[in-house]
């Protein structure tokens, strides 16, 4: 799938279902079994960065940096909830693909945290779990 079809397609809303785990997810990886897990990772085709609790004012700083890049960027099921962890601040989701798919060994170890300086180093609530390639990412609701 191309980068604009793959933006097309996790940026169209879906109904927002009463559990979230129920909600369509995607990983940005492809997998040796067709299972996402750890193990059978073996690229990573783009980077995800998740945050939960963003000042506006670090929202600013992000979006940004990411001007000169394609990306993808989306709030989050917890976006502005006063009951989230996030105290109603902003919570949303990056997606930046890469020029080449990057080994998975290398990802965690490297160029996660390159990328992560990079777009996200100074944004306090970023997920750091999301360096695990075969992370699930849920795609947004349509009513937020």
């Amino acid at each position: 799938m191309t980068w604009p079809d793959f933006a097309v397609a996790v940026l169209a809303p879906s109904p927002r279902e009463h559990v979230k785990v129920d909600m369509p997810c995607f990983v940005p990886t492809l997998f040796s079994d067709g299972y996402a897990h750890d193990k059978s990772a073996v690229a990573v085709h783009a980077f995800v960065l998740d945050v939960d609790g963003a000042s506006d004012a670090e929202v600013e700083v992000l979006l940004g940096r990411l001007v000169p890049f394609s990306h993808a960027s989306y709030s989050t099921y917890s976006h502005r909830s006063a009951s989230h962890k996030s105290g109603g601040k902003n919570c949303l989701r990056v997606i930046v693909p890469l020029a080449d798919p990057v080994p998975a060994a290398l990802w965690k170890r490297e160029a996660w945290r390159r990328c992560f300086a990079f777009f996200g180093g100074h944004l306090e609530n970023a997920d750091h779990l999301a360096c695990d390639p075969s992370r699930k990412y849920f795609v947004p609701t349509d009513d937020l």
